[in-house]
């Protein structure tokens, strides 16, 4: 026990002291023409600075002018390998005097698309204007020149109706953390409460853990298949978010090369080591459904707020992971104690129920308590990553969601305290019906906490 908890220490200081810059929430830093400009020259480029290379695939720059027609640009190119962060674009068509807008469209490491809009003033007596009425007009017609695996920006709905902040996509998101707690909390049953319990009560018969892990196996299973729509649907938004259309094969492949696109792939990689292993659940299956339900819990933090967070990408991942799997080992291992080990309980002879019940609630107790603990910690490093300020907590969006999932969880740990504090001192045959109502009263409420999860996802947090 000594060796893991120092194995977890090492780990988490290695992770903590990597650089934390590999991913950001990009934004715009500066612009040539600047904005509000007013130019005594025609630019001939559109230079645009970012505080973290834009991925090109899905940038989009558009120079709208004065009679609100696009200019022809180039196709998007950065400035140099070394200025990665600059995105430049040449101007084709001729220009008149008046006022233009740039607009482009970024998207954050986690996905999610950010917008944004130039203007500057070309004077009329500026140096270079288009001189001939059949300049001027070619300025209009001309179409832009758009990046092949994107469409133009005036052909995307903001914000898409099917997207990274719709209510569809929030409810993927509350139904992909409820089946990755599942799965999660299936594993932490199956692997520390199940043996704990036949341990602590050996006389127990051999087949109690064998149903318990089936039971468990089949509500993981069920789990994992049920992500595989989940994560196809949440390819779909994303891409309506980012290109206003359904994806597509060049989308899909752009994809992979984003850390959120990385999250898809790893969560579909762990959902196949999960289904291959669970297949017979034995404890060696177990462990190695263990690392697909880490990668599950890190898929989704590479896909969430966390990997936008700047400098603090790194510990914001890290942090996120482990708040996945603290969740999963409190409320995922409740539910597989309702859904497995009750019922595996329930076929035992009267006399080693009560016994079973005990063993089980003995092991899960403390174990729940510290991962509440860590659910704790790890919810304050990530309200402090996002928010940036007190007031944010009250004067935001997603500080009052966050608010409210705090009352939330609040309910959880009061539930939770009623089970370990005053119903398992009195455990008998009659009280076990007790548990199961009183267990199911807190997983209800859970299910509420990940709703305002689910809720915080699709909220832009105030520091980005």
């Amino acid at each position: 026990m000594r060796s893991a908890r120092t194995g977890a220490l090492a780990l988490a200081a290695s992770v903590l002291l990597l650089p934390a810059v590999l991913y950001a929430h990009g934004v715009l830093r500066k612009s040539e023409p600047a904005n509000g400009a007013v130019l005594r020259t025609v630019p001939q480029v559109i230079r645009l600075t970012f505080t973290e290379p834009p991925q090109l695939a899905f940038t989009r720059v558009e120079l709208i002018g004065p009679d609100s027609q696009v200019v022809a640009l180039s196709p998007l190119r950065v400035a140099a390998s070394d200025s990665t962060s600059i995105v430049v674009a040449d101007i084709h068509g001729p220009l008149g005097a008046g006022r233009y807008r740039i607009r482009w469209q970024i998207t954050s490491a986690d996905g999610h698309p950010v917008r944004g809009v130039v203007t500057f003033r070309i004077r009329t007596d500026a140096i270079g204007l288009a001189t001939s009425p059949m300049d001027s007009a070619a300025s209009a017609v001309l179409p832009p020149v758009a990046i092949d695996t994107t469409v133009p920006l005036e052909q995307t709905p903001e914000p898409a109706a099917f997207g990274t902040d719709s209510w569809p996509y929030a409810v993927i998101r509350l139904l992909t953390f409820t089946a990755i707690l599942t799965v999660l909390g299936a594993i932490v049953f199956s692997l520390i409460v199940v043996p704990a319990a036949h341990h602590r009560v050996p006389d127990l018969p051999d087949s109690f853990v064998g149903d318990a892990w089936h039971r468990a196996a089949r509500a993981a299973l069920i789990a994992a298949a049920a992500l595989v729509p989940l994560l196809l649907g949440r390819l779909v938004a994303q891409s309506y978010a980012v290109t206003g259309a359904a994806p597509d094969g060049r989308f899909v492949a752009e994809v992979g090369r984003t850390p959120w696109g990385a999250g898809f792939f790893l969560a579909a990689a762990s959902i196949t080591a999960l289904v291959l292993a669970l297949r017979r659940p034995r404890h060696a299956a177990w462990r190695i459904a263990a690392f697909g339900g880490v990668g599950l819990a890190l898929a989704s933090s590479l896909s969430g707020h966390a990997a936008a967070s700047g400098r603090w990408t790194v510990v914001a991942v890290f942090s996120d992971t482990i708040h996945i799997i603290a969740a999963a080992g409190w409320l995922g291992a409740l539910l597989a104690v309702v859904v497995a080990g009750l019922p595996t309980v329930a076929a035992l002879a009267p006399l080693g129920r009560r016994a079973a019940v005990r063993g089980m609630l003995e092991v899960f107790s403390p174990m729940a308590l510290t991962f509440a603990a860590t659910l704790a910690v790890t919810g304050v490093v990530a309200a402090t990553l996002r928010l940036g300020s007190w007031s944010a907590l009250i004067d935001s969006d997603y500080g009052r969601v966050l608010l409210f999932k705090l009352g939330a969880l609040t309910l959880v740990l009061a539930a939770g305290a009623y089970n370990w504090l005053r119903l398992k001192p009195k455990l008998d045959d009659d009280r076990i019906g007790t548990l199961r109502r009183t267990a199911t009263t807190e997983l209800l409420l859970g299910f509420i906490v990940l709703l305002m999860t689910a809720w915080l996802v699709a909220t832009p947090p105030p520091s980005q």
